[in-house]
């Protein structure tokens, strides 16, 4: 079988769903003008007929290859904060959600980088719904611990920036070791995941077991 290529017998949401994961491989390593339906037909191993039966344009296939990956990611950040544990440990298992989310789902990571990157250049453009929950679910939780920072920015900004260093070492550590292993599959989740936490730790000064 070529790489990805659908399964023929899938019923018709989980085949679409298989076409949005095949697709969001070719978007995220050529852009959106990098690919062609044909390319996507190729991938996924099916007559271009057969992808227009399921997607009728290119521009419709992306959006939705779009909102798979902002609502992945949004729904393991939710599920990741809720329950009857106490703030910190829900913090840390966001941490760690996060972290193989941009770890282990390489191509929904990069289209979500290569939206939220056009979406800051464009002031007429809004977020996502959907990336604005986990924010305001973060920030609710944030708080109630009421970390010195938020002295000098709002709990929905303090979010923001614990995601953004979540990000930053995460996609960062994985490139360098791309750049020097040519082995993706050698990422430590769980060293990536404790390097992360020492520095929400240290940014919102709380106290926790390692």
């Amino acid at each position: 079988m070529a790489r990805n290529e659908i399964n023929k017998n899938s019923d018709w949401e989980t085949r679409r769903q298989e076409i949005l994961i095949a697709s969001a491989q070719l978007f995220a390593e050529r852009g959106f003008d990098g690919v062609s339906m044909r390319d996507i037909a190729a991938v996924s191993g099916m007559h271009m007929s057969t992808l227009y039966h399921y997607f009728s344009s290119k521009s419709l296939l992306y959006d939705d290859v779009c909102n798979w990956a902002f609502g992945y990611s949004s729904a393991l950040s939710l599920a990741a904060l809720e329950g009857d544990e106490d703030i910190v440990t829900k913090l840390r298992r966001y941490v760690v959600a996060n972290v193989r989310f941009l770890l282990e789902k390489g191509s929904a990571a990069r289209i979500l980088e290569m939206e939220l990157l056009f979406k800051m250049s464009s002031s007429a453009l809004e977020y996502p719904s959907v990336m604005v929950k986990p924010v305001a679910r973060l920030a609710e939780l944030l708080v109630t611990i009421s970390p010195p920072l938020l002295k000098t920015f709002s709990a929905e900004k303090l979010a923001c920036i614990i995601w953004d260093v979540i990000y930053g070492i995460a996609r960062y550590t994985a490139a360098n070791i791309r750049v020097i292993n040519q082995a993706y599959e050698e990422l430590d989740i769980e060293k990536v995941s404790n390097d992360v936490w020492v520095v929400i730790k240290e940014i919102l000064t709380i106290e926790s077991p390692d």
